[in-house]
């Protein structure tokens, strides 16, 4: 990209490109969560996946209608299928004949991704039985991804409808390692739901749901540090990248050259650490518009005294990678607050927050 055409570079196309190529690299698990109306299906996902996921105001109102059955709720680290309208002795054989349809449509899916790959059903213990509804629609689901959930317990009491309950569905084959007891608002059996869930999922989607999940938030927020060598490897591209385009020192007033390399590398990092929509528009996008406006000869000037009339490889690798561990540590606190339900933080990026920056990571690497 030469200096005379950069006005014509879209960046936010380019950024919000880049982001959804690289967001296809992480793998999201899919939950079908099924059972009468009143099984607690709603509250066992916020319990185990948190309210951010379904906030109390959708409990009872559609999220995403996909179908007529089932609403679709998601975000960056798991997609629920939450079925609806599963009343007793209305429609139930052809709410069971709609659901094996939705099932089979969604795994014909050539898609892997897009499958569902936890099958979970709800039965509450004060229906006091199961019916032949409940067990018409868990043999529909592949037994090696099924776990049945019974829901709503007397902490106090593990009567004999619990028991009852599970013979029938042990009778029917069901293993009984299969089968959890849960009382979702005192998270009794969530933790074990957890666990067997994460087992059967395919290894490929165990660590967005070991993200997702809301128990244990210190284990969530460690699977988020984690992320900081995927993060290196990242950097470390972008400047190899920046490095190469100036190792012929180029003139300084082409060096928004390098420009759509930071602005890839910072769509990657968005990918990375999971950023949703809102956080693309008021956070990512205006970080991205800063930065082009950042590296321009004027600005590369005052941030680097003495530089003169061309852009080395050194240069071109020091402004990537310290925009690069700048952005990382921004998202990461990002996803941290996204954890704990907080607020995300405001990025204060501006010409001098960058020049200090830029000061340090320059001052810490000449110290290596």
């Amino acid at each position: 990209m030469q200096n005379q055409n950069i006005e014509n570079y879209d960046y936010e196309k380019d950024f919000l490109n880049k982001f959804e190529e690289e967001k296809k690299k992480y793998k999201r698990p899919n939950i079908l969560i099924c059972g009468y109306t009143g099984a607690g299906k709603t509250s066992i996902i916020q319990a185990l996946l948190g309210k951010d996921l379904v906030p109390d105001n959708k409990i009872g109102h559609e999220a995403n209608p996909m179908t007529q059955d089932y609403d679709r709720y998601e975000n960056s680290y798991i997609g629920i299928w939450d079925s609806k309208g599963l009343e007793p002795d209305k429609g139930q054989d052809e709410f069971v004949e709609r659901t094996k349809n939705h099932i089979r449509k969604i795994q014909e899916n050539k898609n892997v991704d897009e499958h569902i790959h936890i099958f979970w059903y709800a039965i509450s213990v004060g229906v006091g039985k199961v019916t032949g509804t409940d067990l018409k629609i868990i043999n529909s689901f592949p037994k090696e991804s099924t776990l049945v959930i019974i829901s709503k317990i007397d902490l106090d009491r593990k009567n004999r409808v619990v028991e009852a309950i599970k013979r029938e569905l042990t009778n029917n084959g069901i293993p009984e390692d299969r089968i959890i007891l849960t009382n979702d608002e005192a998270k009794e059996g969530i933790e074990e739901l957890y666990e067997k869930s994460l087992a059967i999922l395919p290894e490929a989607y165990k660590t967005a749901f070991e993200e997702a999940q809301r128990i244990d938030i210190e284990k969530a927020i460690n699977k988020v540090k984690e992320k900081n060598k995927a993060a290196a490897g990242i950097i470390a591209g972008a400047t190899v990248s920046s490095a190469a385009i100036a190792a012929n020192p180029i003139p300084i007033s082409d060096s928004l050259i390098i420009t759509p390399i930071q602005i890839g590398m910072i769509a990657s990092l968005a990918a990375l650490y999971g950023l949703n929509k809102e956080q693309l528009k008021h956070q990512a996008l205006p970080l991205v518009a800063r930065t082009v406006g950042m590296i321009t000869a004027s600005s590369l000037a005052k941030l680097i005294p003495g530089l003169g009339n061309a852009l080395n490889s050194a240069v071109a690798v020091m402004i990537t990678g310290a925009l690069g561990w700048f952005v990382q540590n921004q998202f990461e606190k990002m996803a941290i607050a996204k954890v704990k339900g907080e607020p995300a933080p405001t990025i204060d990026f501006d010409f001098s927050v960058f020049a200090e920056f830029l000061k340090n990571y320059k001052k810490n690497n000449d110290n290596k």
